[in-house]
């Protein structure tokens, strides 16, 4: 689906998430009514534990090192029993508290370096719309103490109507928010203090929360499924504390890390592959279902692999697209996460591209298509460009096929560039720095990604389509 440059989207997104946040911060639903005490409770611990290098203090929170606690002053924002939730723990500045069950006191950034500061591994953010952003960190167990005392996992808070019980008590995987790209303001900060959302710990797979669910959930999924529980309702104002600790050991094995080589064996000229972790070798010249086996295996072992997974150049790409399809089953049913891909490789997913972009008219915007195939022997192609033209009344929309012949790879990002540099000077729009790729049969991995390596730079979002044979 992609390569692993999304610095663009991430841009994008957080200027929506910054656009639609400041007309919803007044727009929507409570705030929070208890600044003022805990920005005075956050005096005091200061004050008594002063010169104490295992405590942390920041206004909101307070973090033990020696007893592996972060714990965060929270407000309930006075959901009623079974009113839709969408996240657990937002930040004070959320304009989401009107389906969040508790505002934090302490900044998401706070919270993420807190629970840094008392030993928990932060691993990357996931997003199921994105997979190969898939790298999880440790576990960590959230804790509502109220008042008097009592403590419960922050899971039964949410009733899951078809599952008819509260949420499973397993944790949340600190992954991390999301940081701001080069380029924009705020720049190398968590998205998570300054989008809209503000999220902590959310109860699908948001790429901006700092605690991700353990499972890959996407937004729709759950939407309308999960509730507020009734038995555990909070008063709208109510002063609660969230602990938050490393989750205990299950005892198992740190996930596997693999590498899967799928080749032509010079032997018998059929497609094999090779899994190794690190310099040993698990399997070679196997068949893909073997491998699989192998793989679930290790599932049960130590829980799911991160697999890296390559291409080797010989291969037909209509055996990579089979292969794509196999993987993308397996990462959808968890048994992998695959990892981002290095150097020239193409991410797996960009030959399991969406259909409906085939044409200009299922495309939700119009970035350059490349048309590939071999022509006297040597890999050629052309660039087109459909140009949206709308009627007067703007309900129609036709398209303009602009198309310039590229005979090598150089040729294609030379006019990439020249496009690029007489839009900007026009004052125009860039084109979605993506590259739709049409590619007739009989052309190899090594062939394709030779021919698109100098524009990855430029162009790192790739979708493959193939068109047959020659």
């Amino acid at each position: 689906m992609m390569r692993h440059r999304i610095g663009a989207l991430i841009a994008c997104l957080f200027v929506c998430f910054q656009a639609r946040g400041q007309e919803q911060q007044d727009a929507y639903g409570p705030k929070p009514a208890r600044t003022n005490e805990v920005r005075a409770l956050y005096e005091v611990n200061l004050a008594t534990n002063k010169g104490n290098a295992e405590v942390l203090v920041l206004p909101g929170l307070v973090a033990n090192r020696k007893d592996k606690t972060v714990e965060v002053q929270v407000e309930s924002t006075g959901l009623k029993g079974n009113d839709l939730a969408e996240f657990l723990l937002v930040g004070h500045e959320s304009s989401h508290g009107y389906e969040a069950l508790l505002w934090s006191h302490a900044k998401p950034s706070d919270i993420q370096r807190a629970l840094i500061f008392i030993g928990i591994k932060p691993g990357a953010p996931r997003n199921p719309l994105l997979p190969q952003l898939s790298r999880g960190g440790s576990r960590v167990v959230l804790t509502v103490r109220e008042k008097d005392g009592d403590s419960y996992p922050i899971e039964r808070l949410i009733f899951d109507k078809t599952t008819e019980k509260t949420l499973p008590e397993e944790g949340f995987v600190f992954s991390g928010s999301l940081r701001i790209p080069a380029g924009v303001k705020q720049a190398g900060e968590l998205v998570a203090d300054h989008d809209e959302l503000r999220s902590v710990a959310s109860l699908y797979s948001e790429p901006t929360a700092v605690l991700d669910v353990p499972r890959r959930i996407n937004q729709g999924e759950v939407y309308g499924q999960q509730v507020t529980n009734p038995e555990l309702v909070s008063k709208g104002g109510d002063l609660l504390t969230v602990v938050m600790t490393p989750a205990p050991s299950d005892g198992k094995p740190e996930p596997k890390n693999l590498n899967l080589l799928i080749y032509t064996s010079k032997g018998t000229n059929g497609v094999v592959c090779r899994l190794s972790e690190k310099e040993k070798v698990l399997c070679d010249e196997a068949q893909i279902s073997s491998v699989i086996e192998q793989v679930v295996g290790l599932k049960k072992e130590s829980g799911t692999p991160f697999v890296h997974l390559s291409f080797g150049k010989e291969l037909p790409l209509t055996v990579v697209s089979k292969v794509a399809m196999v993987m993308t089953m397996m990462e959808t049913m968890d048994v992998v996460a695959i990892e981002p891909p290095t150097g020239s490789e193409l991410y797996y997913r960009a030959f399991a591209p969406n259909n409906e972009w085939l044409k200009p008219e299922g495309r939700p915007c119009q970035p350059w298509e490349l048309h590939l195939g071999r022509e006297q022997g040597k890999v050629a192609g052309a660039l087109i460009w459909n140009e949206p033209i709308y009627s007067t009344d703007g309900l129609q929309q036709t398209f303009k096929k602009q198309e310039v012949k590229v005979a090598d790879a150089q040729a294609m990002q030379k006019h990439l560039a020249a496009d690029a540099q007489k839009r900007k000077e026009a004052g125009q729009s860039a084109l979605p720095s993506v590259l739709l790729v049409y590619v007739k049969g009989g052309l190899n991995y090594g062939e394709l990604t030779t021919f698109l390596t100098p524009a990855l730079a430029t162009h790192g979002t790739v979708y493959v389509f193939l068109q047959g044979a020659e």
